[in-house]
């Protein structure tokens, strides 16, 4: 008998969601039985699970299909789960250890909004230098931005999203995407880089109106609903053998015109390749603000 397909919101591993009150779920294969006649779900910090911040205890009454977590959850932490089954014919077997991560919750950003010192009207390059006095143990970054923008560490994207921060209503809400970027980052010299471009808060939005064109760069018809420049808000948490250390969004970081020379969600965009800095999210940059 063996425990399978552990997810939390039906989703494998989930790094940063908001999770309030998660609800976990398995899948038994491997074995003759037919039904669960009991289950027991553990909570903890640890691995090793020496250490419990939730335990249902051993239930008949738990289904494989959800089982809600009730307990207060910090932030930024990493939880590990397990699940003990038994069958009909009284087998059991402990499941390999699954976890979750929460984001930032309730926990506000110590950075701030940052808008490029450009015409609101050119996409932005963002960059920042920063030194790691030691040993990366991990690593995360709390990162979101208006229209849509993509982050990079060390000359390389973190994460595989796209069109991030997502469609919302960025009048009442917008979502903070959290990444792992441990294997990214070193000792010594390091960059943090993001690129900005339109989206939905800037840029075009809305069906049945006029398009833009990237011929005569006009934008289109209604445009930038929710912004009118280029916005990039977040923060870098390094835990390495020395401590931690914490980059934010702030007046230090350098920003310069990028490619991307125009664009939204429905126009498609221009990409001017002449505009390209070399190495712009690496130590190797030589570009001058």
């Amino acid at each position: 008998m063996k425990i399978t397909r552990m997810k939390t919101n039906r989703i494998q591993s989930p790094l940063g969601f908001d999770l309030r009150t998660p609800s976990v779920s398995w899948t038994v294969c491997e074995t003759e039985a037919k039904k669960q006649i009991a289950a027991r779900v553990e909570v903890s910090k640890c691995s090793d699970f020496s250490e419990l911040v939730f335990d249902t205890g051993v239930s008949k009454t738990l289904s494989s299909l959800g089982v809600k977590l009730e307990f207060r959850m910090e932030p930024c932490t990493r939880y590990f789960w397990r699940v003990s089954v038994t069958n009909e014919h009284n087998e059991t077997v402990v499941s390999e250890p699954a976890w979750f991560e929460t984001g930032k919750m309730d926990e506000p950003l110590c950075g701030k909004p940052i808008s490029p010192d450009l015409s609101c009207d050119i996409a932005p390059y963002f960059r920042k230098t920063f030194t790691i006095p030691g040993k990366v143990i991990r690593a995360r970054a709390y990162f979101t931005g208006l229209g849509i923008y993509e982050l990079f560490v060390n000359d390389k994207k973190a994460g595989e999203e796209f069109l991030a921060p997502g469609c919302t209503v960025y009048d009442s809400w917008i979502q903070l995407q959290t990444y792992d970027v441990t294997e990214y980052l070193h000792e010594g010299e390091n960059v943090l880089g993001a690129i900005v471009g339109n989206g939905w808060a800037k840029g075009r939005f809305s069906f049945g109106s006029e398009p833009g064109s990237y011929e005569t760069n006009f934008p289109g018809i209604p445009a930038n609903n929710f912004t009118e420049e280029y916005l990039l808000l977040g923060e870098l948490h390094v835990w390495t053998d020395m401590g931690e250390i914490v980059i934010a969004t702030d007046e230090s970081w350098q920003s310069a015109p990028c490619p991307l020379t125009f664009g939204n969600i429905y126009d498609g965009e221009r990409y001017e390749q002449a505009l390209e800095i070399k190495n712009w999210a690496s130590a190797e940059c030589t570009y001058a603000d």
